[in-house]
């Protein structure tokens, strides 16, 4: 599988070749593409750029359905800049096209993007409300069970938050089960820094750099355009102390390293996260 670098490469000379062509669903999934890479390595205002041209494409083949998610990972970026007007202002869009076309996935995801934005806002009951809304929607969407992962794992943080480990545990645990069954890498890396959260939470910061180092590995690196994976490592390095976080992060990645092409099993991941999910 390739890596990071290696996708962009050739997003980057695909996106070459559907201009060539004038393939323009082409042009705007290559864009789109290139914006999610870009914001996963951390470069947002190039995500966002990358975003809004392909926003642009989507305009003009009049796909509302691709356009709002594109919205919606708009309002997401901007709040991570600190654009909050803008960041509102994107989701209200977003939100607003969702419903007037009425599809039961776009209205799902709108709910849940809603739900984590307030959940990284710190603002509970809002994030509650919208993550339970686009449950409610799972039965009536396409989008399931991957989707169903992502929902469950949004509420394990804020059951955490709470200080309901064994709810939150036993979220993860079914999060988990979903995203190594579903095959989808980036989502079993998305799941493993929530278990690494709950490592944190029950006390044990090497295993929680061991598991970040883990999602590193099989998501082939960190996704910088999610702030969970930053908070739960500044938590463990300071527990830890920066020498010794280093060496567990060093080793970790060393065991890791192949992840995605394979040598890493879903028997390792289980034993590795079994410590953090046991209630």
């Amino acid at each position: 599988m390739l890596r990071a670098g290696e996708q962009e490469a050739d997003i980057q000379q695909a996106l070459v070749e559907f201009r060539s062509i004038g393939e323009r669903w082409g042009i705007s999934y290559a864009l789109a593409t290139l914006a999610d890479l870009a914001a996963r390595r951390g470069d947002l205002v190039e995500a966002l750029d990358y975003g809004e041209r392909a926003a642009d494409v989507l305009t003009e083949l009049g796909s509302v359905e691709d356009w709002v998610f594109l919205k919606a990972r708009e309002s997401q970026l901007r709040w991570l800049v600190g654009d909050e007007t803008g960041s509102a202002a994107a989701m209200a869009q977003a939100e607003q096209d969702a419903a007037s076309v009425g599809w039961p996935d776009a209205v799902a995801g709108m709910a849940y993007v809603k739900g984590d934005l307030a959940r990284w806002s710190g603002d509970s009951t809002t994030a509650r409300a919208e993550l339970a809304h686009a449950e409610a929607l799972l039965g009536h969407t396409g989008i399931d069970p991957v989707f169903r992962a992502m929902i469950l794992d949004s509420f394990a943080y804020l059951d955490a938050a709470d200080g309901d480990l064994d709810s939150a545990g036993a979220r993860r645990e079914e999060a988990l089960a979903i995203a190594l069954g579903s095959g989808d890498d980036r989502l079993v890396s998305q799941v493993l820094v929530g278990v690494a959260d709950q490592a944190i939470r029950r006390g044990y910061p090497t295993l929680a750099a061991r598991l970040l180092a883990a999602s590193e590995g099989i998501g082939g690196g960190p996704d910088l355009s999610r702030p969970d994976g930053a908070q739960v490592e500044a938590t463990s390095r300071t527990a830890l102390g920066e020498p010794q976080f280093a060496d567990v992060i060093k080793q970790a990645r060393k065991e890791f390293a192949d992840a995605r092409r394979g040598l890493a099993t879903t028997e390792a991941v289980r034993e590795l996260t079994a410590s953090a999910l046991s209630r």
